[in-house]
């Protein structure tokens, strides 16, 4: 994939630049900064400086045959004390954006800011970047555009405090003692993520080629006073802050609500703040503490050294120096007798080549060469001499054939040995990267056993559930059932319809708290014809045909072969419809379905000692317990019950009077004699519209109902 980067240095882009290189993708620069870089220096890619129009732009992207944009926005995220001046950037994005629309691209990324979701922050700078938000959703409605915004929160890393953002700028004044005024209180919430994992999440997304608006968190909110506990810690400084309370942030269940960027692409943050960003820090601050700027006197002499590891000045360097000494040796060649037998020109030239290759062998011939001329007009030798006679050619020729052999081969095997040492280079980088991507692994790997062994999930929880479920008592146990259901299925709509002896209407017993107003008090299941087979041959349903009006999910609840009721999950969401979550709504629903049955035939058994002989009337020790059990529940579980009185018109046996209301009131309510002796009914789920209702159907069955409280 070929990435072009465009913007000022950001912090994130350069952690996603580096992560893109070393994955084998090819990246390039479009940026006004002067000589930043934006990736590793052990990196290479192209770089275009300065302000370019449109139609440049579209022949970068051509000529590199971009497949995705990255436009970085550094300097309009966090400013959440200082007000900067700036330059708009709408100008840039609107040429990229027009080049766009002529090359065709996988992926336009436009990094943003989490400041955007805070309330009542209006500043100039966030607004520009809003409006490149803004400009970027436009162009994907109207030409098609891939657009991802990914929304960031405070990035730090291993980098110069002066290019971490606002993290930066407080660890600059911790380390220079300058006093720090903070915007918020310290109550205030922030959210922080390292470059290293930003560029994780952005390299997935980019790779799934997602689209839309994306909120990256760390997953661990911090207060600004926690936040500045850690930057102090890691700046190894005392500090004091003046507080202050002008802006608000979002709440807690902000920072923890969105997960998109988690459960689309599996990311997790491997360094937070609170455990090793701290270690991050101060590293950064270990490789930057010196003052980077050189000083005056010693510029001369680091230009110099730079010159000499360059390895042609180097080499140029000892090929002259060598020749200073064939030079100085030629003289006493002539009168020591064993250096007449030694050609100091040649061994010079074999030397250089042999040491550096062809190109400063051939230097070496031309500087052999020359002396040898100048030593023939020293001695007054013709220069027609020199050209007829072929005797003086043979020196130039020994010392071409010497320098070009040799230089040849040493040329051959220098390319062989910066290709083995490349090699060598590149296996070393894949190397770190695997053991980074290993050590990642193994890390996700002990975090989701963790959270396996502490899950909701977990086999100790299903044993928690079972211990729950674990009662005699019939009306405890249903009440418990949505609370149950929302927790494990990770559901806000759970209900529980129990069936009387006619078994086409349910009646709602119990729901979720977002169902109250939703769900019908009554179901006829003669509307619901596939719920009814699937009950018939004791199955789970599950709407995989997402027909209208069904339930997600739906178990039926048996006892004794009868079925006398069931569970239903509304909005599960797609991810849940898995085997995974198949299987444990299945498990989940036999134990709900074994502790009712055995509570149910619990009460069978001791019927009489709760029910008025012949009828279904409660004693008032029964009714009384029934009753605490309602109320005691009432705070933990989304439901709703009106308790009411019941007066005969007439006076009555108490048989008839218990049959009177039993054909008055649903089979999820009870009715019983209270502690004062009067007739009692709990009316579950009853809303409140229809209890004139209801008082009229009293009335016409010889009753009169007195509401006493309603919960």
């Amino acid at each position: 994939m070929n990435v072009l980067f465009a913007g000022g240095w950001d912090l994130a882009g350069a952690c996603l630049a580096d992560r893109l290189i070393a994955e084998g993708h090819r990246v390039c620069w479009v940026t006004s900064c002067g000589e930043d870089s934006l990736w590793n220096k052990r990196y290479k890619g192209s770089v275009y400086r300065g302000t370019l129009t449109r139609e440049e732009y579209l022949r970068i992207l051509k000529s590199n045959s971009i497949d995705a944009v990255i436009f970085l926005t550094a300097s309009f995220r966090e400013n959440l004390e200082e007000l900067p001046e700036y330059e708009s950037q709408i100008g840039e994005l609107t040429d990229l954006l027009g080049a766009l629309r002529n090359h065709p691209v996988k992926s336009l990324v436009y990094l943003s800011s989490l400041e955007l979701d805070y309330p009542n922050l209006y500043t100039p700078v966030l607004t520009d970047l809003a409006a490149g938000e803004m400009l970027c959703q436009a162009n994907q409605k109207a030409f098609g555009i891939p657009v991802l915004i990914l929304r960031l929160g405070c990035v730090y890393g291993n980098f110069a405090v002066d290019r971490m953002g606002y993290t930066g700028q407080i660890l600059n004044k911790m380390k220079r003692h300058l006093p720090i005024s903070c915007s918020y209180s310290r109550d205030g919430l922030l959210d922080t993520v390292s470059g290293e994992d930003a560029a994780a999440a952005l390299y997935l997304l980019l790779t799934l080629k997602k689209q839309g608006l994306y909120r990256l968190f760390g997953g661990q909110p911090l207060t600004f006073q926690e936040y500045f506990a850690l930057l102090g810690k890691a700046a190894g400084e005392t500090y004091s802050v003046q507080w202050g309370s002008s802006r608000e942030t979002p709440n807690r269940e902000f920072f923890l609500a969105d997960r998109a960027v988690n459960l689309e692409t599996g990311w997790m943050p491997l360094c937070l703040l609170s455990q090793k960003g701290v270690q991050v820090l101060q590293k950064a601050l270990r490789s930057f503490s010196k003052d980077s700027r050189p000083r005056p006197e010693s510029r001369f002499r680091k230009k110099v050294a730079r010159l000499l590891k360059r390895k042609s000045i180097r080499g140029l360097g000892e090929t002259l120096l060598a020749f200073a000494g064939v030079c100085l040796l030629l003289p006493f060649s002539q009168d020591i007798s064993d250096l007449k037998y030694v050609d100091i020109r040649l061994m010079f030239v074999a030397v250089i080549s042999a040491l550096h290759g062809l190109k400063l062998g051939l230097l070496a011939i031309l500087l052999a060469s020359a002396s040898y001329l100048y030593s023939l007009t020293s001695a007054q030798v013709d220069v027609s001499y020199f050209l007829y006679s072929v005797d003086t050619w043979i020196p130039f020729v020994v010392y071409s054939l010497a320098g070009a052999s040799i230089g040849y081969l040493t040329d051959r095997r220098l390319d062989e040995y910066d290709s083995l040492a490349e090699s060598k280079r590149l296996l070393e980088d894949k190397y770190a990267f695997l053991k980074t991507i290993h050590g990642e692994t193994l890390e996700i790997k002990n975090k989701l056993q963790k959270q396996i062994q502490n899950s909701k999930y977990s086999f100790g929880y299903a044993y928690e559930v079972a211990v729950k479920l674990d009662s005699l008592k019939p009306e405890l146990i249903i009440l418990k059932i949505t609370s149950l259901l929302e927790h494990i299925m990770d559901c806000k709509k759970a209900a529980l319809f129990l069936l009387g002896s006619n078994t086409r209407y349910a009646r709602l017993k119990a729901c979720s708290a977002e169902l109250r107003n939703t769900i019908p008090a009554s179901l006829d299941l003669s509307g619901y014809p596939r719920i009814q087979e699937c009950f018939a041959k004791r199955e789970t349903f599950l709407n995989t045909a997402l027909e209208p009006d069904y339930p997600d999910y739906a178990a039926p609840l048996y006892s004794q072969d009868q079925l006398v009721g069931f569970v239903a999950l509304y909005d599960v969401g797609a991810d849940k419809y898995t085997i995974y979550f198949q299987n444990l709504f299945h498990i989940i629903t036999n134990l709900i379905e074994q502790s009712l049955a055995k509570a149910l035939k619990y009460e069978r058994l001791k019927r009489d000692e709760l029910y008025y002989p012949g009828t279904s009337l409660l004693y008032p020790r029964a009714f009384q317990e029934r009753l605490n059990i309602m109320r005691m529940e009432s705070g933990d579980i989304a439901y709703s019950f009106v308790l009411a009185k019941v007066y005969p018109l007439q006076q009555e046996t108490r048989e008839a009077v218990a049959r009177r209301i039993s054909g008055v009131i649903r089979g999820s309510d009870c009715m019983g004699v209270d502690a004062q002796g009067d007739y009692a009914v709990i009316l579950v789920n009853m809303k409140e519209a229809y209890l004139d209702m209801l008082k009229d159907r009293f009335l016409r069955f010889g009753l009169r109902l007195e509401v006493v409280t309603e919960t």
